[in-house]
């Protein structure tokens, strides 16, 4: 075990104002240091930055470290699928209960489009099958004008929408037009 490290506190009615990092030994926030509950004050001993800095330099230092690290992740996806579904939702849905003025001010997302999408017209609005449906953009997004917009949505089956790549190509009626906009 390494020896304890003393650092400066600044206390203000009884509450840690800011903290040394015992590396770039500069006073800062205390958000500006990760939890550690085996710490006295509560906050690792080295701010984010030069801990983030610290990995940067060992990521670069080392490339076989880098290519053990994607191997390791790779193998454990890999025997771990559910788990890493359930992680990716879990993830999701923490960040959308932290930052819900992030969400508000994007919109609608993609996920929310495909359900409500799928949801108004369940078969290709080409040829009218129920298997494999995909949505796709009536404008291509590497053309023009070419937007994300649920006016620019249609609900095509894979099939249909490979064939049609990215030609400007509207299946859709008047009517599923009108829902849309």
């Amino acid at each position: 075990m390494g020896r304890p490290m003393k650092r400066k506190v600044e206390l203000a009615e009884g509450k840690v104002v800011s903290i040394e990092c015992t590396r770039c030994e500069a006073m800062k926030l205390p958000d500006d240091f990760g939890r550690d509950s085996r710490n006295s004050i509560g906050r690792q001993s080295w701010c984010k930055q030069c801990i983030a800095a610290r990995n940067t330099e060992r990521y670069h230092e080392d490339p076989r470290a880098r290519r053990r690290k994607n191997e390791t992740a790779a193998a454990w996806k890999k025997r771990n699928p559910e788990k890493e579904r359930a992680w990716g939702a879990e993830s999701a849905r923490r960040y959308r209960k932290r930052h819900p003025d992030r969400i508000k001010a994007r919109g609608r997302t993609a996920y929310h489009l495909r359900d409500r999408l799928l949801g108004l017209f369940n078969r290709c609005m080409a040829c009218g099958t129920t298997d494999d449906l995909t949505i796709d953009h009536v404008i291509a997004l590497g053309q023009a004008g070419a937007t994300n917009d649920p006016s620019n949505l249609q609900v095509l089956c894979r099939s249909c929408n490979s064939t049609k790549g990215d030609q400007t190509i509207d299946y859709r009626t008047d009517e599923q037009r009108e829902l849309l906009t």
